[in-house]
């Protein structure tokens, strides 16, 4: 089996380190290890992050740029120092980073280790990495409980009930069709002009999600069925784009900093798709431009809630979602408070507490939700997207506030 990119495929060319844990200091190279260290209680760990501070989300660490202080949070761009002393102790290495030694000469930042999360390409599989990192600071017990007691079995509560929710309000019908893509061109030359009236020279556009990607799954969990493309890196422009979009109920921009721009570049598209007509358009901007990118990774049950309450009538109640913005009734968000700057509370997680509801059909052949929810064929809907929002017939929901 090939490896990822940037890794070798020779072991002899591979020099093995070990790493003393407890971590104490680390060096992080993409934000989404941001949200796993958090988690962890173990976000005071963090000194550096190898990239643009106005790329990182969290307030917490965001409060620890520029202070001069012991703490101080270190940006940087590649090829830079990290740190000046002894530097950190371990660097988690994404996607992109590099692990030529040659090309790091120089960083004093610690043992290099790499971190598959990039590669993870399930719900199941983002979530559990926060197992990965519990490795590195002796805290596995606190990731299982965080993983397999909260959000295993939030996602799969939420997802059986916008399954009882297609039996009893869909009725045969097809599910929601969701469209997932953002907007991006470039030319295909470089140096060369592109022509946006012909097309020459112009690659990218509307991305397309492959299917069988996490996409596929977080959509069908949330009740819909995500319009996808066979191969991968599928774009469209024009025409093909309007064709595919207008087949959409539901309208997902998955760029947090964009929508405006794109928006007023190209509103007579896109005030004319369905979806948008009928204010079924979101971009993932709720907690800023950047939270989304940094933190969906390790809250596939969060953005499985989100997802449930646009795609389901679960947008009828009061659930907030937390990464899903409704760009025509919603502002951008700025972001998240810092609730703990010195860790001494345990992590809690933005998704609500999500209660089974039963499907069962009486003599007459009246469908009815019965037993965790209450009764009512609208009372049996989707108490996991709403934490089973007051107001559901039967009187048997429960909603837990939002303290995070």
């Amino acid at each position: 089996m090939d490896p990822p990119n940037g890794l070798k495929s020779n072991p002899t060319d591979v020099k093995v380190t070990h790493v003393t844990v407890p971590v104490t200091s680390s060096m992080v190279t993409s934000t989404t290890h941001i949200e796993f260290l958090d988690q962890l209680n173990s976000r005071s760990t963090i000194k550096a992050y190898a990239g643009d501070c106005s790329y990182v989300s969290n307030q917490c660490l965001l409060d620890r740029v520029g202070t001069g202080e012991e703490d101080e949070l270190t940006c940087t761009g590649w090829g830079d120092p990290v740190l000046p002393g002894e530097g950190v102790d371990v660097t988690f290495a994404g996607q992109y980073y590099n692990f030529n030694e040659g090309d790091r000469a120089g960083w004093n930042n610690g043992v290099a280790v790499f971190t598959p999360d990039a590669w993870e390409n399930t719900l199941e599989g983002m979530g559990g990495m926060v197992g990965y990192f519990s490795l590195f600071y002796n805290k596995e017990e606190t990731a299982n409980t965080l993983y397999l007691e909260g959000v295993k079995p939030r996602m799969e509560c939420v997802s059986s009930n916008a399954a009882a929710y297609a039996e009893i309000n869909l009725m045969g019908e097809p599910r929601p069709k969701v469209a997932w893509t953002s907007y991006y061109v470039y030319a295909c030359t470089w140096g060369q002009p592109m022509d946006m009236d012909t097309g020459e020279n112009v690659c990218g556009g509307w991305s397309i999600p492959k299917c069988g990607e996490y996409h596929t799954t977080a959509v069908a969990n949330a009740g819909g069925d995500l319009m996808c493309a066979e191969d991968p890196y599928t774009n469209y422009l024009g025409d093909d784009f309007v064709a595919w979009a207008t087949e959409a109920d539901v309208f997902i921009y998955a760029d947090g900093g964009s929508w405006e721009a794109t928006y007023g570049a190209m509103e007579d598209v896109l005030s004319s798709l369905p979806a948008c007509k009928n204010q079924r358009c979101y971009d993932v901007a709720k907690n800023g431009e950047n939270d989304w990118f940094e933190s969906r990774y390790g809250n596939p049950d969060v953005l499985t809630e989100d997802l449930t309450s646009v795609i389901s009538s679960g947008r009828q109640f009061n659930y907030q979602t937390k990464f899903l913005r409704n760009v025509a009734t919603e502002q951008r968000g700025t972001g998240r408070e810092c609730r703990d700057p010195d860790e001494t509370e345990v992590w809690e997680s933005l998704a609500d507490d999500c209660l089974y509801i039963d499907v069962i059909f009486d003599a007459g052949g009246e469908e009815s939700g019965a037993g965790r929810c209450g009764g009512g064929k609208r009372g049996a809907l989707l108490a996991a997207a709403g934490a089973a929002a007051a107001g559901l017939a039967g009187g048997g929901g429960r909603e837990r506030p939002i303290t995070r």
